[in-house]
C-alpha cells in the first residue's frame, strides 16, 4: 500500500517537471521567433 502511494507520488513529480520542462521550452521557441522575426 506504501508503495502504490510512493509511485503515485513519484509519478506526480514525473508529470510537473515534464510539464515545467515543456513551459520553458515553449518560451525558448517564442523568444526564438521574436527574434527571427524581426
Amino acid at each position: 500500500m506504501v508503495d502504490q502511494t510512493r509511485s503515485t507520488f513519484r509519478e506526480q513529480i514525473q508529470s510537473e517537471t515534464n510539464m515545467a520542462e515543456h513551459e520553458k521550452n515553449k518560451v525558448k521557441n517564442v523568444r526564438k521567433a521574436a527574434e527571427e522575426s524581426t
